[in-house]
């Protein structure tokens, strides 16, 4: 929050962050305000935002607000059950291949195993 740091650092950390994380944010017309910790400053930031026009509601918000769904109910919840059950079958794949590798490998340190046990000489 700007009233916890120096004026300059704190221009500094913006320009930093701007130019970086928030780059791609910025670019697609987003802005920042600046907050002090008063209330004065957290109904400036607000003003802000609802001057901004026309504002687009997320597919979540109009599913669960305006269409009465519940969260489970939603293609956010369909997406994230869809994409949990896919690292589930691939965890699956994968301890499958996994103990298929070990099998493989078995099948073939075993005779050599062998072999040395016995005192024979490896085919």
């Amino acid at each position: 929050m700007w009233d916890e740091v120096k004026e300059e650092a704190g221009v500094r950390r913006e320009a930093e962050l701007m130019k970086t994380f928030w780059k791609g944010m910025a670019d697609n017309g987003c802005r920042t305000e600046r907050f002090y910790h008063t209330s004065e400053s957290a109904w400036n930031i607000v003003g802000q935002v609802m001057q901004g026009g026309s504002c687009e509601t997320l597919q979540l918000q109009e599913e669960m607000g305006n269409g009465g769904k519940s969260l489970s109910e939603t293609a956010a919840h369909e997406v994230i059950y869809e994409g949990r059950k896919w690292l589930v079958d691939l965890e699956a794949l994968f301890k499958t291949i996994f103990r298929c590798v070990v099998c493989f490998i078995y099948t073939l340190s075993v005779p050599k195993l062998n072999t040395q046990y016995e005192g024979g000489s490896e085919p």
